[in-house]
């Protein structure tokens, strides 16, 4: 008999689940792995985890910009272009729609998750998509107090909400059926494509880099195996 839908803090656990908190150098590996061709045959979780990698790096470079500001500098419009870029496109465009879209309805057609809990992931999904477009105004206005005070904000809701997403929906994802598993890898690619086109991960990979550079904050996004 199947059993009833749990919540994303009841996680349940399978042979092959993957760990729900993974090392840097795990983390690095996948990040290599993700940039391959054809994502070297990436899992569809493993590639949103990465993902996670990927916006991580940018929220420490929004923060470490911010702090920047907050001691006098003036604020750099480029910056901030490419940081509503990777949080407009690559995180509520494509990372979104590839958990609202695809792997939500798969672990509820699938009796996994609970639909309270499809209810807060989507609350937490919009609110980031309203902050990112009210950074975008600030930006426009030039308005560097609403700036700061909106990254601080977004800081405060994106971290809890990633943790939850790796220890919750990530983990269950692990107990689905392989077909379905592998059904999802191929819908997330074709999300990908169409949003980011061919080459958006190496793009993206390079614009979060390239900001966690600007902004002075260590990263972990070489291409370096082993860095």
């Amino acid at each position: 008999m199947r059993a009833g839908p749990v919540g994303v803090d009841a996680v349940p656990m399978c042979g092959d689940a993957v760990p729900t908190r993974m090392n840097a150098d795990q983390r690095h590996t996948l990040f290599l792995r993700w940039l391959a061709p054809d994502g070297a045959g990436l899992d569809a979780i493993d590639a949103l985890r990465v993902e996670h990698h990927v916006m991580t790096a940018v929220l420490a470079a929004m923060e470490a910009e911010a702090e920047r500001m907050l001691g006098g500098a003036s604020l750099r419009p480029d910056f901030w272009r490419n940081v509503i870029d990777c949080n407009g496109n690559f995180v509520h465009r494509c990372h979104r729609t590839k958990e609202e879209s695809l792997l939500v309805p798969a672990l509820v057609a699938n009796g996994i998750l609970a639909e309270r809990q499809v209810q807060a992931v989507h609350r937490e999904h919009v609110a980031g998509g309203e902050l990112t477009q009210s950074l975008c105004e600030g930006i426009g206005e030039a308005d560097w107090e609403k700036v700061l005070r909106l990254v601080a904000i977004y800081a405060h809701l994106m971290r809890p909400h990633m943790q939850r997403e790796e220890e919750g929906l990530f983990a269950l994802a692990a107990t689905l059926p392989m077909p379905v598993r592998e059904r999802l890898r191929a819908d997330c690619v074709a999300v990908e494509q169409q949003v980011l086109g061919a080459d958006g991960r190496a793009r993206f990979a390079a614009m979060a880099r390239g900001l966690a550079e600007q902004a002075g904050v260590a990263h972990a996004l070489t291409l370096t195996p082993g860095a």
